[in-house]
C-alpha cells in the first residue's frame, strides 16, 4: 500500500500546484529526514506507534494538499514533505518490522513476496497519477486513513500479547 501511494506520489508531483523545482526539492529533503526518522520511530516508538506516526503524517500531508494546496500553492511544499515523510516511513518501517515479525529462514522469502505483490499494485501508479488530481490524492488519503485503522488492531493484539504474558 505505501509502494503504490509513494510511486503515485512521484509520478503526481509534476502535476501539483506551485513551483516544480521547490515540490522536487522538497521531495529530496523529506526522503533524508524521513530516513532518519524512521530509526528513531523504530527505535524509541516501536511498530504500532511507528507506523502510526507515519500515517498521521501522510494524512496529514495529503489532506493539506487536498483541501488546501490549491488555494494556497505556497504550502505545497509543507504539505509534500509530511506526505513524503510519512510514506518513505512506512516503507522503511516495514522493512524493519519484517525482520522482528518472522523467524530468520523465513524473513527473505516474507520480503520478496510482499515486494512482488507491491511492485505488481504500482504496474497502476501512472494510470492513477494522471487522472484528475483530486482522485489520485483522494487515493492515496483512503488508503493511508484505512492504513491508520489497520493499525490499531496490531496495537491491541501487542496489548492482548502483554496481558497474556503477565
Amino acid at each position: 500500500m505505501f509502494t503504490l501511494c509513494y510511486t503515485t506520489l512521484s509520478f503526481q508531483v509534476k502535476y501539483l500546484p506551485g513551483d516544480i523545482f521547490d515540490n522536487l526539492l522538497t521531495t529530496g529533503i523529506s526522503e533524508i529526514f524521513a530516513t532518519f526518522a524512521t530509526g528513531y520511530a523504530y527505535t524509541y516508538l516501536g511498530t504500532a506507534h511507528g507506523f502510526t506516526a507515519s500515517y498521521a503524517s501522510a494524512i496529514a500531508g495529503v489532506f493539506g494538499l487536498l483541501f488546501l494546496g490549491y488555494s494556497y500553492p505556497s504550502f505545497v511544499p509543507v504539505f509534500l514533505f509530511l506526505l513524503r515523510v510519512g510514506l518513505n516511513m512506512g516503507i522503511n518501517l516495514f522493512g524493519f518490522m519484517n525482520v522482528n515479525v518472522f523467524p530468520t529462514v523465513f524473513t527473505a522469502s516474507a520480503i520478496g513476496i510482499c515486494n512482488f505483490f507491491a511492485r505488481l499494485a504500482t504496474i497502476f501508479a501512472p494510470q492513477i497519477a494522471t487522472k484528475s488530481d483530486t482522485f489520485s490524492l483522494g487515493m492515496i488519503a483512503f488508503m493511508c486513513v484505512t492504513g491508520l485503522l489497520a493499525i490499531q488492531f496490531i496495537r491491541l493484539i501487542e496489548q492482548v500479547q502483554k496481558d497474556v504474558d503477565l
